[in-house]
């Protein structure tokens, strides 16, 4: 038959002519189903499939897989689990049922119902514990519920059974990545890469892993290569536009942007990226029409309200700002970046003892922890600065600017010692942060240093004529002002 030689489109056309000759025949309706069902033509296949059923005759266990596997691509999870459990009552032997028990674990994983799917796949695990698939699959469900080290172990397991699957590369890099295991992860990407060097996934991730090494041009270089195997592929467009952001090109960046946007015109994290653009070129009521849209599109994520009162507070509208941010923890009250953001906010209001409660509560609910981040190795370099939660999309923090604001706060409450040592982190983790050196200048001139604080407030304004040049539009007048001060020695 065509349907077991995969040639849909032909089987097809002999299932019709099966049909046309003997309306009831089953049998023709259970394997044009398939045939459907293997086109993604599921509306089809569903309908074919349910007259197989009901006609009784050719209702085996086939039919009621066949129907939960369109059921699931219809996201019809409670029928398609139904028929998985009707299907398991036939006689079955421990390799079949093993099978079928994982094809319930995919319907739970689509479904989002992950700890049933970590059942269902350990089950099947016990009927037959070699089941490469099976692995896989609870490997996956480990990995989305964050239980990295889990997910390693099946994982690795999965490919002891199948040592031949080249697949494994791409998926362990991406794991490792996760881990944050960098070295691990460079060393089975690039295996992936090397036998599926037409694999849009393994080059934006390997293009992912070089921007969190600060490594743009590389990282550039990666993710151009997957928009040329895929010029739709959504994640590598996000992700040339944040690489093209980081470098300071806003123009390719913005263009970026608007192509993604063209193409999926919802897309909340492209949205918060250009938003981001603009914000840095100045362009405050386009940042804010974009947050808008992403807040309309889906008012119960807190990203948007902290990205958008980021915007109000640079406007000074810090009504506004604090309306957006406590919103953001109304929707989740443990997010260390959104009290980051008002701790930033009560600073700029002077209310300094507010603003140390947040920043403290937000170092508690996410400490810097120099060992597993890595932050320090990777972040030494470059300006690297933008919305708090645009960060927190590509699974970091930018540690640099919380302990700069923080530092800054300290300076204004007068507690110098204090500011200076958070400014020293700052510019630890980021050696060209701009308020970092602009507060450290002003520190320094309080503790009679000014000879340092000189040094600092000229190798501010020299940084920020230098990203002035790429586009970070910004102000030196404040940073004139202080060096004159220094200079003079008030």
């Amino acid at each position: 038959m065509q349907c077991f030689l995969r040639n849909f489109d032909e089987a097809l056309n002999d299932l019709n002519k099966a049909i046309h000759m003997e309306k009831n025949d089953g049998y023709a309706y259970k394997w044009r189903a398939y045939c459907y069902y293997k086109l993604h033509r599921y509306d089809q296949a569903l309908e074919d499939i349910n007259k197989t059923i009901d006609n009784g005759v050719a209702a085996d266990v086939f039919a009621y897989i066949i129907r939960a596997d369109i059921n699931r691509e219809l996201k019809n999870y409670d029928e398609g689990k139904a028929d998985i459990k009707k299907a398991l009552k036939f006689k079955l032997n421990k390799v079949d049922k093993a099978n079928i028990i994982c094809n319930h674990g995919i319907i739970n994983m689509r479904a989002k119902c992950y700890n049933e799917a970590i059942e269902d796949f350990t089950q099947a695990l016990k009927l037959q514990p070699n089941n490469a698939i099976v692995l896989q699959n609870r490997s996956s469900v480990y990995r989305t519920l964050k239980k990295l080290d889990e997910s390693l172990e099946d994982l690795e397991k999965a490919c002891l059974i199948d040592p031949n699957s080249t697949h494994q590369y791409g998926v362990r890099g991406a794991l490792y990545m996760e881990m944050k295991k960098w070295n691990d992860a460079m060393k089975n990407l690039n295996l992936a890469i090397k036998h599926h060097p037409d694999n849009v996934c393994s080059y934006s991730n390997r293009g992912e892993l070089l921007v969190k090494l600060r490594k743009y041009d590389e990282a550039y270089l990666d993710i151009k290569k997957a928009l040329e195997i895929d010029p739709q592929h959504m994640v590598s467009l996000q992700q040339m536009t944040d690489v093209c952001r980081r470098i300071g090109n806003y123009s390719e960046a913005l263009s970026m942007a608007n192509k993604s946007l063209t193409i999926y015109p919802n897309n909340i994290n492209t949205l918060l990226l250009r938003s981001e653009i603009y914000y840095h070129q100045n362009l405050f009521q386009e940042a804010l029409k974009d947050l808008d849209n992403a807040i309309k599109l889906s008012p119960k994520i807190s990203t948007s309200y902290c990205c958008r009162s980021e915007v109000y507070c640079k406007l000074k509208n810090y009504d506004l700002a604090l309306a957006d941010i406590n919103k953001a923890l109304s929707i989740r009250d443990s997010n260390p970046f959104a009290y980051e953001i008002r701790g930033n906010i009560y600073r700029k209001l002077g209310k300094y003892s507010e603003a140390l409660n947040d920043f403290n509560k937000s170092l508690e609910l996410q400490p810097f922890d120099q060992n597993s981040d890595d932050q320090i190795e990777r972040s030494n370099s470059g300006y690297d600065e933008g919305y708090v939660l645009i960060f927190k999309m590509q699974g970091e923090r930018n540690f640099a600017n919380f302990y700069a604001r923080r530092g800054a706060t300290l300076f204004a409450s007068n507690r110098y010692e204090e500011a200076l040592s958070d400014l020293n982190q700052a510019l630890k983790l980021q050696s060209e942060h701009l308020l970092s050196f602009k507060k450290r200048a002003c520190v320094y001139q309080k503790m009679g240093k000014l000879d340092l604080a000189l040094n600092d407030i000229n190798k501010f304004l020299e940084l920020r004529e230098k990203y002035s040049k790429i586009g970070r539009k910004s102000d030196s007048t404040a940073g004139i002002r202080i060096r004159d001060c220094i200079i003079k020695g008030d």
